[in-house]
């Protein structure tokens, strides 16, 4: 608690989580140790800057929810391109929407 109470710093529980990471290949050990601080929330994933990260360091949860946001918007411009919209409009609709996604998922 050094600098906290001089500074008047207060841990907002509500958005707190706790997670505790585990080596791969490991058996998970039978009983968990207790929590560090009370009333705070115990997960397997946590969103760390926008990118979701399990309790073994994988971030497979997080590129399985890029691949379904783009396969969502494909579809969006197939049914677009079924009812005839100009070509140059589905690139533009690409370009705003899916380059966009994958351009800032490969920069966080």
């Amino acid at each position: 608690m050094g600098i906290t109470r001089p500074n008047n710093l207060k841990l907002n529980r509500t958005k707190t989580n706790e997670i505790i990471i585990v080596a791969s290949g490991r058996q998970k050990s039978l009983k968990s140790p207790p929590p560090c601080l009370p009333r705070i929330e115990r997960v397997i994933s946590l969103k760390i800057l926008g990118v979701t990260v399990s309790n073994k360091l994988s971030v497979s949860e997080h590129v399985r929810q890029i691949v379904t946001r783009c396969a969502q918007s494909f579809h969006a411009l197939r049914i677009l391109r079924n009812y005839g919209t100009e070509v140059n409009t589905l690139q533009q609709v690409f370009k705003s929407v899916l380059g966009k996604m994958i351009r800032c998922q490969w920069l966080q």
